[in-house]
């Protein structure tokens, strides 16, 4: 299954001839590093003074 592969042979096979992983895997990846870029942020501000209103 591609969510058991490391992130360096996932690329490699998107990068090969081999029909999948293809375009819909790769906005996947990208959508979910998107989003833990989001809780990072979220896990960085939340409850901080500095950022009360």
């Amino acid at each position: 299954m591609l969510v058991e592969k490391k992130l360096g042979e996932f690329i490699t096979l998107l990068g090969s001839y081999a029909p999948a992983p293809g375009g819909g895997a790769a906005s996947a990846l990208s959508g979910a590093q998107g989003m833990a870029l989001i809780m990072m942020v979220a896990n960085l501000t939340i409850g901080r003074e500095a950022y009360k209103e």
